[in-house]
């Protein structure tokens, strides 16, 4: 059994952008009754709290008193966040959990120091070292009166047939020299107009929307414009006053929502939304990460058969017209679509709640421990306490 856990921001450079990346785990563990959470530095508490209710000023003091702690401690480059894990027996376990997009190991320095390297984006083709294990990619922005909205949300009339809203993503100069060449770079990008213009094709009720950033190289932004608007696809420089809100109703009101890869072909938080949601995910591709409890094509959310490839190639033409077409013959069955909605909402419950998530971090742990390192059963939450505040089961 877990007793306690030591959250170790102290070798972050910028531990209010980690501590966001990591607030849906440590979320995870502090809903433990029995398991007492500690953060280090001690300001990092505090510091996570005011973050929490959106204090301003926080993340710029958390930012310049790491910067300042760095300077004594001749930290060179940006660390991960370390988590300390004390069982009954009073071993301990080192841990990592390390929620970047891309599929390599992003903290090499903590990857040495742990016992255990959680990855959200592990892909199932890659080669990892045995201490890499995947983990969900958890978004770090709900908590559980987010959860339970999104779980209300399950049972609002779908009332469009399609909707896809995204931004329009291009690798940055800073990723694009380590892992994007030229030729990748523009494939991540015509990939993305080529879906809104099969998507456009389709005769059906549909909204699509982009979001064309003012700053895209491998295309102007104004020709990106000009061609999406071309086909029908409306367009806007930012997110607007599309907030949070709008987006989930927007995302609740459509039987089918269209989504690809989040940044780097990962399974982005957009995806943790909508299965909380119990929304039917029309995905372009197989997702390249995989998750513990496997998203199953068909089941969970359904595949176009039109991603990009793990080296970033475009799929042939013909797949982008094949895709219009399947979108049509998913609308016309509607009872394929009410089954994926279900089991992503079962799928949610079983293994992206807190609980979920905690369960599967501790079992892992467990398994790479001698039987003797954890001797009571595993937490499984209080389902029926939450169950009464509109939770899903699981919370």
């Amino acid at each position: 059994m877990v007793l306690s856990v030591s959250v170790d921001f102290g070798d972050c450079l910028r531990p209010a952008v980690h501590y966001a990346y990591q607030r849906y785990f440590i979320e995870a563990l502090s809903a433990q009754p029995d398991v007492d959470v500690r953060f280090t530095p001690l300001e990092s508490r505090w510091l996570a709290t005011l973050l929490d209710h959106r204090v301003r000023g926080a993340h710029t003091m958390w930012t310049t008193l790491a910067e300042y702690r760095a300077q004594h401690k001749a930290i060179g480059s940006d660390r991960s966040v370390r988590y300390t894990f004390r069982f009954d027996d009073q071993r301990t376990l080192k841990v990592i959990i390390d929620p970047s997009d891309t599929r390599h190991v992003r903290y090499p320095a903590g990857l040495d120091w742990c016992d255990l390297y959680f990855k959200t984006n592990r892909w199932c083709h890659e080669q990892y070292p045995d201490k890499v294990r995947p983990l969900p990619n958890a978004n770090g922005t709900l908590d559980r009166a987010a959860i339970a909205q999104l779980a209300r949300l399950r049972n609002v009339e779908r009332s469009r047939d399609l909707l896809y809203w995204t931004k329009i993503w291009e690798p940055g100069a800073d990723t694009r020299a380590a892992h994007y060449s030229e030729a990748a770079t523009h494939a991540v990008v015509e990939h993305q107009l080529r879906l809104f213009e099969a998507l456009a094709a389709v005769n059906c009720d549909k909204d699509l929307l982009a979001v064309v950033p003012n700053d895209l190289r491998v295309i102007s932004s104004a020709d990106a414009t000009r061609r999406l608007q071309s086909c029908g696809v409306r367009c806007q420089s930012s997110w607007g006053a599309i907030d949070t809100q709008r987006l989930w109703q927007g995302l609740a009101s459509a039987k089918l929502v269209f989504l690809r890869p989040g940044n780097h072909l990962c399974l982005s938080w957009r995806m943790h939304d909508l299965l909380a949601m119990g929304a039917c995910v029309l995905y372009d591709g197989i997702p390249q990460p995989r998750w513990p409890a496997p998203l199953e094509a068909g089941t969970h959310y359904l595949e176009g058969g039109c991603g990009l490839a793990a080296d970033f190639s475009l799929p042939e033409d013909w797949r982008y017209a094949a895709l219009g077409s399947k979108v049509a013959a998913l609308l016309a069955d509607p009872r394929q679509l009410h089954a994926v909605r279900a089991a992503a909402a079962a799928y949610f419950d079983a293994h992206l709640t807190p609980s979920g998530i905690y369960t599967h971090l501790v079992q892992t742990m467990k398994a790479s421990l001698p039987e003797t390192h954890l001797s009571r059963p595993l937490i499984n939450g209080t389902n029926g306490a939450y169950a009464s505040r509109g939770l899903p089961q699981g919370f």
